[in-house]
């Protein structure tokens, strides 16, 4: 099962349409957000999201353009492990997200390249 860590800053009305959108791939997401998890919450640092996320094989997904990604890049140069990540436009269509979002899922998985170390911009 493909699972998503989902930032505080993403959109959460995406979720649902990402779920699914994920059922017409015949593939499954699991959501699960920041704000939901106890050892996490509102206001969680960046590499505390990012260590909780490879510490437990999940996808980061953000709408942070700035500070997000450039946490994930200092991880991967301190040789620890990042996960995956994928940063979204705040000005995207949430359907072409929810679209996008499964066809890499898929992409990875078919093409067996998994997800960590790697940051996809939509």
């Amino acid at each position: 099962m493909f699972a998503l860590l989902v930032d505080e800053d993403f959109d959460g009305n995406a979720l649902t349409v990402i779920e699914n959108v994920a059922e017409g791939y015949e593939t499954s997401i699991q959501t699960l957000r920041v704000v939901d998890i106890a050892e996490l919450g509102v206001g969680t640092s960046d590499r505390t999201i990012l260590e909780f996320a490879a510490e437990h094989d999940l996808v980061v997904i953000t709408q942070d353009r700035q500070t997000m990604p450039d946490s994930a890049n200092q991880l991967m140069e301190e040789g620890l492990l990042m996960a995956g990540m994928i940063v979204v436009s705040r000005f995207s269509v949430t359907s072409a997200v929810a679209h996008a979002v499964i066809e890499k899922h898929l992409e990875r998985e078919r093409d067996d390249l998994g997800w960590h170390y790697q940051i996809e911009w939509l």
